[in-house]
């Protein structure tokens, strides 16, 4: 089987083009897809701001699980994925990040992937260089119409 974990969901780049005042919106999602998954996209495609469908913290766990995608195989990566995904709670998405990051850390640990890497790479450069990356394999793939 060829699989690829690429964590970003519905996520999208607020940009000019497609963005809005208001938060999320699942319509601008599908604009930017089309704007930002072509050849040449226009300058703010993955500059932007990130909106993800259930607000920051998911924003937190794509970066989190984007840095298990690259820290280790794909194996590994799906594992640990799993792992944090089932320790999902729905306070996540209006809680502290602490939550998320504790979530995280427990999972790290059962996987032999290292907790200050992870932190380290969800909080700066390196999570949003991956952000990134994930977003434009995103916009290159689509998303379902679902």
């Amino acid at each position: 089987m060829d699989f690829s974990l690429i964590p970003w969901g519905n996520a999208y780049y607020n940009t000019s083009a497609c963005g809005g005042k208001h938060g999320y919106n699942k319509t601008r999602m599908y604009c930017w897809i089309k704007e930002c998954g072509v050849d040449k996209p226009p300058a703010d495609c993955f500059t932007s701001p990130v909106l993800c469908q259930h607000g920051p913290n998911e924003c937190l766990a794509n970066r989190i699980e984007a840095f298990a995608v690259s820290y280790s195989n794909e194996t590994i990566a799906a594992l640990f994925t799993i792992c944090f995904e089932a320790l999902f709670d729905p306070s996540w998405m209006n809680g502290t990040k602490r939550d998320v990051y504790n979530a995280a850390s427990q999972c790290a640990v059962k996987f032999h992937i290292s907790q200050t890497s992870l932190i380290g790479c969800a909080k700066g450069d390196q999570g949003a260089k991956l952000e990134k990356e994930m977003a434009e394999k995103t916009a290159k793939y689509g998303v379902s119409f679902s």
